[in-house]
């Protein structure tokens, strides 16, 4: 007789959700418990001690018996989970964990013979046959909803290799088989002129297989097609960000028809409908791009990582992390970030303060210990309450660091975290030795820690500080480099219309020569020759006059003298708002504004303007 359906093994999705039928769902990372028609318990024993299966070797073990199609032998599962152990221990470890298995899904799930370990039919079932099922029926929408990262997306074992590489190729095979079905899809949507069907497979394909490079060109085909040009452009900018070694011929195709599509639409636009000064658009940095992503795929996988950004001011350390925000990291994870400020050098601890103000309103926060609350309420007295701080005196970098630790952790627990210390050149020399350790003490959360940091402007105790990190691979150390004359000329092509073109790529030699390629450089450079009359504003667009860029063109030498000069040419009306602006310590709405520039609310908005046509605000 066979014996009834009794263990339903989750192995897709990373929390437990109803599954079909009598069948009950696992833990995150695959549990097994028993369904509603199998066998009672024992007598004296409780659900969890009969039922549960919690992720750890048994439930490994048990993953291998069910899916390999011959079944495994004891000596499998021991190169598979113990290859370091000594014989003797290691087969006594095969059979605790036969053991437990056999205690949480019943004795007759799994049998031997043959030398080899099987499931007995109708024993243990999985979310992978009801996948399957969705597949065999044509059912994708199901198929996509059961899919949640796929099998042994958030399982893994630290001491078994083998079985982490096995696990590896079953969910490879599984996103290729559900993958390509869904890319299938969408391409039958589009040939049937079902363009936003199309667009929504499209992107439940690129769900499952985020690195598929013919499914985000077809996406983007698609959305030129429909005229989505924003959109177009944003799914051209998230395929270069995830796409390691893009094929150059498609993409650049995409990128001309953009490009020309943007020039149609400018010329078409009515007289006098002038966009914003264009801002440049995201340009190189393809192999730091690269770092990062890997870098977020190894925190993903509970293995944190930290970077620093290097580079002189202007030369994009921060956008670089947006565009990298923007693009590869989900909505699904949390980041924080930090800004350290040049007036606050001198107040130890006050960038750690920061971190600690801006962790404790993430979600999870309240999962750090008690120990941990009382010694960030040192910092900042209305973190938390019922724990007395620290007294003062016994505070240490230390004891900072290892409350931060908790608290980051407890946040990372919650969802992948992002951990972003912008400027670490003004932070105050305590707060950077916290930063350091609390990098150095992370273990298995998923953290990506990043540092940006002035080269040019930071004392070289940080600066050797980093590349001493960088040297004992506790940090990876990317410093950007200037723009070449080929990316300086992609950014002004995407960003303005360049006339005449073959003035093109000698203009952009000569501005990413006075620029020194430093795009903050170059967008002075620009705002300088629109008052210069060569760059204008033309039927709604922004032309460039290449054949007036001469050789001829002064370029301040710093940021500050940037900033003085566009100061200098403000109305001294403007001066009182702006002083309220720079003393801000945050969001400042546009009432509390008025009310602290003493300017009414009409004449606020006026001046907001003309702040942002000068270039000191940002629209």
């Amino acid at each position: 007789m066979t014996p009834s359906l009794r263990s339903h093994l989750h192995l897709l999705g990373p929390r437990p959700g109803l599954a079909d039928g009598d069948r009950s769902p696992l833990e995150a990372g695959g549990t097994v418990r028993p369904s509603a028609g199998g066998p009672a318990p024992p007598p004296g024993s409780t659900p969890q001690e009969r039922s549960l299966l919690p992720p750890g070797k048994p439930f490994a073990a048990l993953c291998l018996v069910a899916l390999e199609p011959n079944g495994v032998t004891r000596d499998d599962l021991i190169a598979y989970l113990w290859p370091g152990a000594q014989p003797d221990k290691a087969r006594a470890s095969v059979r605790q964990a036969l053991h437990v298995v056999r205690k949480a899904t019943g004795t007759e799930a799994v049998v031997e013979s043959d030398g080899h370990l099987r499931l007995a039919p109708g024993t243990v079932g999985s979310d992978l046959e009801a996948l399957q099922a969705a597949l065999a029926a044509g059912d994708l929408e199901r198929a996509h909803a059961l899919w949640q990262g796929g099998p042994f997306a958030h399982f893994s074992l630290a001491d078994a290799p083998a079985f982490n590489d096995w696990a590896d190729r079953i969910r490879s095979r599984w996103e290729r088989k559900l993958g390509e079905a869904l890319s299938a899809r969408a391409a039958a949507a589009r040939e049937d002129g079902e363009d936003e069907e199309a667009l929504a497979w499209f992107g439940r394909a690129l769900d499952v297989r985020p690195f598929d490079e013919r499914s985000h060109a077809d996406r983007v085909e698609l959305l030129l097609g429909l005229g989505l040009l924003d959109e177009a452009e944003a799914a051209l900018d998230r395929a270069r960000a995830v796409i390691d070694e893009p094929r150059p011929g498609r993409w650049d195709e995409l990128d001309g028809r953009l490009r020309a599509a943007r020039r149609t639409l400018s010329a078409s636009a009515p007289v006098g409908e002038v966009d914003p000064f264009p801002i440049l658009h995201f340009v190189g940095r393809t192999a730091e791009m690269a770092e990062l992503r890997a870098l977020w795929r190894s925190a993903l996988s509970g293995r944190p990582r930290s970077v620093a950004i290097l580079g002189e001011a202007g030369i994009g350390k921060s956008r670089l992390v947006e565009e990298f925000l923007r693009y590869t990291v989900g909505p699904d994870a949390t980041v924080v970030r930090a800004k350290a400020l040049d007036t606050e050098r001198a107040l130890p601890l006050g960038l750690a303060a920061e971190l600690a103000k801006s962790l404790s309103s993430r979600p999870g926060a309240a999962g750090m210990a008690n120990a941990s609350l009382a010694v960030l309420r040192h910092l900042l007295p209305t973190l938390g309450n019922g724990s007395a701080p620290v007294p003062s005196g016994s505070l240490s970098e230390v004891a900072v660091a290892e409350a931060l630790l908790d608290l980051t952790e407890a946040v990372a627990g919650e969802a992948p975290l992002v951990l972003w210390v912008d400027d670490l050149q003004w932070a105050d020399p305590q707060s950077r030795a916290v930063l350091l350790r609390l990098a150095r003490s992370l273990r298995t959360a998923q953290v990506l820690t990043l540092v940006s940091c002035r080269s040019g402007d930071a004392d070289l105790s940080t600066i050797r500080m980093l590349h001493t990190e960088a040297a004992a691979g506790r940090f990876t150390s990317l410093e950007l480099a200037p723009l070449s004359p080929d990316e300086v000329f992609e950014a002004l092509s995407l960003s303005l219309d360049v006339r005449p073109p073959e003035e093109g790529h000698r203009a952009a030699s000569r501005l990413a020569a006075a620029s020194q390629g430093n795009p903050l450089f170059l967008a002075e450079l620009l705002l300088r020759l629109h008052a210069e009359g060569r760059v204008t504003d033309e039927a709604g667009h922004w032309v460039l006059h290449a054949a007036g860029i001469t050789g001829d063109l002064p370029l301040p030498t710093s940021v500050r003298e940037i900033l003085e000069a566009r100061l200098g040419a403000l109305p001294p009306e403007l001066h009182p708002i702006l002083g309220v602006l720079a003393q801000a310590t945050g969001p400042i709405g546009p009432e509390e504004l008025a009310r602290r520039a003493q300017s009414p609310l009409p004449v606020l908005g006026g001046a907001l303007t003309a702040l942002a046509d000068h270039g000191i605000l940002a629209r």
